[in-house]
């Protein structure tokens, strides 16, 4: 097997583990994420009544904890964490009425409260750090049938205005961090390529 990292040239030492169920019921859209504390959250669209749900796998456990509610309305998107420099984790994700919403998780309480609301007529958001640790976010406006971009500022706690990465109906966007310093952006556009 080969791992692409650019050069194609590392190997894998050893192959994908075992399937390991973490959810018994019908769910979509995941997303995964491992903070600088050594938890591990695990966020998904429980498909029975529509909520956005959450697992953690505390730090040094082998086992998920119970299935929490974040929000009973959760779009089609999969949802998606970001940690700041301060170690302040967030939960981004389109709602039922397409609306990018910001959660933030508070480590006294152990609860999640909407932290902001991003962006109206939003589909597919992802977030991206670049290496001077900046956040992007990027998404497609429904509306617009376009893919746009705004940026996080930390000390203001606030997110930039739209910045227009692709018109015509661009989806699907991932961040790519490259080791030059290089930032880049991936998206399918228009269902062609």
């Amino acid at each position: 097997s080969v791992l692409l990292d650019g050069n194609f040239l590392t190997n894998i030492e050893s192959g994908w583990g075992d399937e390991v169920p973490v959810s018994v019921s019908n769910a979509q859209s995941p997303c995964i994420f491992h903070r600088l504390n050594g938890d591990t959250r695990l966020t998904y669209r429980r498909n029975s009544d529509l909520y956005r749900v959450e697992r953690i796998k505390l730090a040094g456990s082998s086992t998920w904890g119970n299935e929490t509610t974040i929000a009973t309305s959760s779009g089609l998107g999969a949802g998606t964490y970001y940690e700041t420099s301060a170690g302040v984790l967030h939960l981004a994700y389109s709602n039922a009425s397409n609306i990018l919403i910001d959660y933030v998780w508070n480590d006294v309480t152990s609860t999640w409260t909407v932290f902001a609301q991003i962006t109206t007529n939003a589909y597919y958001p992802a977030f991206g750090r670049r290496k001077n640790g900046e956040l992007h976010v990027a998404y497609l406006d429904i509306n617009l049938n376009s893919l746009y971009e705004r940026i996080y500022n930390e000390s203001t706690e606030t997110w930039s205005e739209a910045v227009l990465i692709s018109s015509g109906v661009s989806n699907t966007p991932c961040y790519i961090q490259r080791k030059n310093n290089g930032f880049m952006i991936a998206y399918g556009k228009g269902g062609t390529y």
